[in-house]
Parts: structure tokens; sequence; C-alpha cells
């Protein structure tokens, strides 16, 4: 059975993201995939952030989570060691929400 996601990437708080999309995938790995090619655009823009465990504990969280969880899951980033301003967004969706920006697209 699939389940559909929100992706997306940018400042965090109430911001705009910079990237925002629906995914559709099969299996968690699929999603791991699709969270870690997220986070190395991000590494590569900010530096700092999304290692390996950041990564697999944001898309457990989700992935365990799909039916009850309200609040996105992030895999932050930032500039420097310290702080982590921006992130990647994994948040659940709906299949109709996956076809609506399907349909955008």
């Amino acid at each position: 059975m699939s389940r559909y996601f929100h992706i997306s990437s940018g400042l965090r708080g109430c911001y705009m993201p910079d990237n925002h999309w629906t995914a559709r995938v099969d299996t968690r790995r699929d999603l791991r995939r699709i969270v870690e090619s997220e986070s190395s655009n991000m590494r590569d823009a900010y530096g700092y952030g999304g290692s390996k465990r950041q990564i697999s504990a944001a898309v457990a969280q989700v992935w365990t989570g799909y039916k009850t969880q309200h609040l996105d899951s992030v895999v932050p980033f930032g500039r420097d060691r310290t702080s982590r301003p921006f992130g990647v967004f994994i948040a659940p969706a709906s299949r109709a929400e996956y076809l609506a920006s399907q349909e955008e697209s």
C-alpha cells in the first residue's frame, strides 16, 4: 500500500518553503532515499546538519505516526555547528493532495 508525504525544505518557522512537493512511496526505504537526496542538497547549500542518524529518526517518526502525526518531522541544517535555522520537512499527505500536486506539474 502506498503512502504519501509532503517534502519541503527551507527556513524553519512560519516561512514559505524554498522547495515543496508531494511524494508517493511504497516502503520506508524509498522515503529515506528521498530524504537523503534532499538532505544532500541542503548540506551542499548550508554546510552542517542532516546526519544519517537525524535522517533515520525523522523518517521513522513520520512513518510510524503516519495516521496520527500533525506536525512535520524535521532534519535540521545550518551554516555553523551551533545553529540549525534551515530544515528538510516531512509530513503525511493524502492521496487527493498527491493527485492535485501531479495535476499542477
